[in-house]
């Protein structure tokens, strides 16, 4: 990612985390659940570019070890990250209750010992990111927006809560 569209994500407030892989299917969910059915809103699954995908967190404002969005973006559309954010619209609201929440490449949901595996970490240690999974800490206090944009889709985004108002701090221009 280029490093002026990586410091203007970092000066909206959210933080690089790191990297992984995606093919052509991203799914999240409870890693507990992915296997189920999604028609039980157990997890959800769409259509995404295929490759590398950079990762950014926005911490809770009183309590940075907390995240309250995770923000995935395709690198190859890192250079509309702020187009894509602000097209992202609600793919998805999960359930509340889930004590972590992945985000795997498709073919992987169904892969029981990586499920199992994304438990394994300590809360503390959250969010712990592969090669081709990345995990968060759940909030069962709060839903899970999954808002995303681009066809195939090129940003995610999983907020818990309601999904963060972000002003732009770039001036409105008339064209």
């Amino acid at each position: 990612m280029p490093t002026e569209n990586r410091s203007k994500i970092e000066r909206e407030g959210l933080e690089p985390l790191g990297a992984l892989r995606l093919g052509s299917v991203v799914v999240v969910g409870d890693p507990l659940v992915l296997a189920r059915n999604p028609s039980n809103g157990a997890y959800h699954a769409t259509r995404a570019l295929s490759g590398m995908w950079q990762v950014f967190g926005r911490p809770h404002e009183t309590d940075e070890d907390r995240l309250v969005e995770v923000v995935l973006v395709a690198s190859a559309a890192a250079g509309q990250f702020w187009e894509l954010y602000d097209d992202a619209v609600v793919a998805a609201v999960l359930a509340s209750n889930a004590a972590r929440i992945a985000v795997v490449d498709g073919p992987r949901k169904d892969d029981l010992e990586l499920c199992r595996s994304l438990y394994e970490p300590d809360l503390d240690a959250l969010p712990w990111l592969l090669d081709d999974a990345l995990v968060l800490a759940g909030d069962p206090s709060h839903e899970v927006v999954v808002r995303c944009a681009g066809e195939p889709v090129s940003l995610v985004s999983i907020a818990f809560g309601p999904v963060p108002i972000m002003p732009s701090a770039a001036p409105i221009r008339e064209e």
